[in-house]
């Protein structure tokens, strides 16, 4: 099984008037995820079944539907802990899915954490950057990194 670590793309710049929950993603932002969605194709294509699981915030979940468009995958999975970056939920859903490939999208800095904790490597995840880790155990996930694109905005 492999996880793909994937940070929102770039989104509206927060101010105090503007809820951060609500925050959307950049015209910018929906064409860097759009990239991103179409290089990911090609090396996705040997995965039979792939889940795609988003924080609930507006913009990773847009991330979400860019990559599930792209990847034909339009089943997303909203998981509220992905906002709040609790690892044991992760760590639960993971062991309980029949999915070959999960990619994840989520924020800083809980997706560099998990990353971290999965497979023993910082990686500090710019916007529409993405970590993917080949899992060798699921209690508790611990891998490799197989690919990183981390480039800047």
């Amino acid at each position: 099984m492999d996880i793909i670590l994937f940070r929102h793309s770039i989104a509206e710049k927060w101010t105090e008037a503007y809820d951060d929950f609500s925050r959307m993603l950049t015209v910018k932002g929906r064409k860097k995820a759009q990239i991103k969605a179409c290089l990911l194709r090609d090396k996705l294509a040997m995965y039979k079944s792939v889940a795609i699981w988003s924080s609930p915030l507006v913009r990773a979940v847009q991330t979400a539907k860019i990559l599930g468009e792209n990847l034909g995958c339009a089943d997303i999975e909203i998981k509220d802990y992905i906002a709040s970056g609790e690892i044991s939920l992760l760590c639960r859903d993971l062991q309980n899915t029949d999915r070959e490939l999960v990619i994840v999208t989520g924020h800083a800095p809980y997706l560099d954490i998990w990353c971290e904790r999965i497979s023993g490597e910082f990686i500090k995840l710019r916007k529409s950057g993405y970590v993917w880790i080949s899992l060798d155990e699921l209690d508790p996930p611990r891998g490799k990194v197989k690919q990183i694109d981390n480039d800047k905005d």
